[in-house]
């Protein structure tokens, strides 16, 4: 077999040489690229930056403008304040003024109304010798109508009208006949009776119109069945003026007694 001749060494190098020159355009080409790109940027900075000092200039502009508009506002309000504050205190003064005048003109009234009164006093306790005086108050006297009259000390020890047992037990009698008048013993009946026959004998002898006499009236109904029985009554007794009266009446079915006391008090 035939081997191949060998190449010369300028045919190789003459290839590597056009890669290189080709290779430097490139990077050539690149550089003009990056410095054309720089520059642009630098023409396009100087207006944006221009612009930007503009519109800070305008915005300060504006911030005195605002600023100068505010404080003008400010002055202008400070007097409109002050209107409005003057009229609010010469309200509140002409208010104080209607408030004093009222208040004058009801003490006059009620200076007027007390002193018509201490006049109509003045003739009842001529009129009653036994009456001191009114209970005396203050403005609450103009609105209260109604007044207590106070008495002297008549410094009596016994009363003028006393309790007297025998009429007490006349009365005691009649009611008792009445009470018990064809009764039988009923558990619903009976109570009911009683204590009717109690009110009427307090109000038959209130009707006597004891002087200085409290009353206290006790009526007991039972049933009849062969039985006795024994009450007591126990009280803090005055033997020479405290005294009562008592009555028993019974028919076939029941019985009842009746006691008034009669309490005497100063």
């Amino acid at each position: 077999m035939d081997k191949e001749a060998p190449k010369a060494p300028d045919e190789q190098a003459e290839p590597k040489q056009e890669e290189n020159v080709h290779a430097h355009k490139e990077r050539a080409s690149i550089a003009e690229s990056r410095k054309s790109i720089a520059e642009s940027r630098k023409s396009d900075a100087a207006p944006r930056a221009s612009e930007r000092r503009k519109s800070i200039t305008s915005e300060k502009s504006k911030g005195i403008l605002t600023s100068k508009t505010s404080t003008e506002e400010k002055a202008t309000a400070e007097p409109r304040t002050e209107v409005k504050l003057s009229k609010d205190v010469i309200s509140i003064q002409e208010s104080r003024k209607s408030i004093l005048s009222l208040e004058r003109r009801v003490s006059k009234d009620i200076s007027k109304e007390i002193f018509a009164r201490k006049k109509s006093s003045r003739s009842i306790g001529k009129a009653v010798g036994s009456i001191i005086s009114f209970r005396r108050g203050s403005i609450a006297e103009y609105f209260d109508r109604q007044k207590t009259a106070k008495f002297m000390n008549t410094y009596k020890l016994d009363s003028d009208k006393p309790f007297n047992v025998d009429k007490v037990e006349k009365i005691l009698r009649e009611v008792l006949v009445e009470a018990l008048d064809n009764l039988t013993y009923d558990t619903d009946k009976v109570p009911k009776q009683a204590k009717w026959a109690s009110n009427m004998i307090r109000a038959k002898v209130k009707e006597q119109e004891y002087d200085r006499y409290k009353l206290i009236c006790v009526v007991t109904i039972g049933e009849k069945r062969s039985q006795d029985m024994f009450s007591t009554y126990r009280f803090l007794w005055d033997a020479e003026r405290d005294k009562h009266a008592s009555y028993i009446h019974e028919n076939m079915y029941v019985f009842a007694i009746a006691v008034c006391f009669g309490i005497y008090y100063e």
